[in-house]
């Protein structure tokens, strides 16, 4: 394969492109154009002046002509002269901040409050503390309700339709109340063996003597 057909194959494929999909075309052209004339304009004016600036290039050699005058060095010739120039050294500390530049804005972190004892752990030791002296003070209720309904005796227990139970000497059925000097029992159930009785809200036994 020649030159001339690759040349005419490569023509044939971009003309296929462009015909699929003009409008990408034609923008990868103008692209491609600007890109052209950015080359060509960085060629022609020679160096940047941050390169310049940021390299110390070394004496200009150019060759003189026949009248005599120095003859300007071409673009390439420039930059290759950067290329090989010495790198001159920062002239300030490229590290260092100036803190007069960044006044306080208010976002500093404050400091931490001193504890005063009231942090989560002393919550929870004081809802612990709080919870075993209520079960110790209903472990006293019961007890004490205990040693008061032993004062109960229950004689007799007659079963029926609406069974009724003998207590002291007192006939009572299922909702009645017994009274002692220090508390009161009301009647919750009857059964065979014996009743169920109730105070501040804890239930008792009595078994039939």
């Amino acid at each position: 394969m020649n030159g001339g057909t690759v040349v005419q194959e490569w023509y044939g494929r971009l003309a296929q492109v462009v015909r699929a999909d003009p409008k990408k075309s034609s923008a990868l052209a103008v692209l491609t154009l600007l890109m052209a004339g950015l080359w060509v304009r960085y060629v022609c004016s020679g160096l940047p002046s941050s390169a310049a600036g940021s390299r110390a290039v070394g004496p200009v050699v150019a060759t003189a002509d026949n009248s005599g005058a120095p003859a300007a060095l071409k673009p390439a010739q420039l930059v290759q002269q950067w290329a090989r120039g010495r790198i001159a050294p920062p002239s300030r500390n490229l590290f260092a901040v100036n803190l007069d530049e960044f006044p306080d804005d208010g976002m500093a972190p404050k400091a931490a409050a001193p504890t005063t004892g009231d942090g989560f752990w002393d919550e929870l030791q004081k809802s612990l503390d709080m919870r075993a002296d209520e079960k110790n003070r209903r472990r006293q209720v019961i007890e004490n309700l205990r040693g008061l309904a032993a004062q109960l005796h229950v004689q007799s227990v007659e079963m029926g339709q609406t069974p009724k139970a003998l207590v002291n000497g007192q006939l009572v059925g299922a909702g009645d109340t017994l009274t002692l000097p220090d508390a009161q029992f009301r009647v919750v159930s009857i059964a065979p063996e014996g009743i169920v009785v109730e105070s501040q809200g804890v239930r008792l036994e009595l078994l039939m003597d």
